[in-house]
């Protein structure tokens, strides 16, 4: 009997969702274009520049957030091998 191997990663690894990078994308070059436009001076830019600063940092915490791994104990046992392979060799004389 031959048993089916599915394949592993040694290292989990999440990446911050593409959605994330470009919201944090868009929200950066709006700002670069409230910080260069004319009413930049005015109270109105004023705030609206400091509203795009608080949500370019709400995204990053959120990317950095989802890049962290959930805690030391999951990721130890992440990378414990899987019981159920043996070490990727299938037994052909069973």
């Amino acid at each position: 009997m031959v048993a089916a191997i599915r394949s592993s990663s040694s290292a989990p690894t999440t990446p911050a969702p593409t959605g994330l990078k470009a919201e944090l994308a868009k929200a950066r070059k709006e700002y670069s274009a409230c910080i260069n436009c004319a009413s930049a001076n005015t109270d109105a830019g004023r705030r609206n520049i400091q509203q795009l600063d608080v949500k370019i940092q709400q995204i990053q915490a959120r990317i950095d957030a989802s890049a962290a791994p959930a805690s030391p104990a999951t990721a130890a046992a992440a990378s414990l091998p899987d019981p159920g392979v043996a070490a990727g060799r299938i037994d052909v004389y069973a």
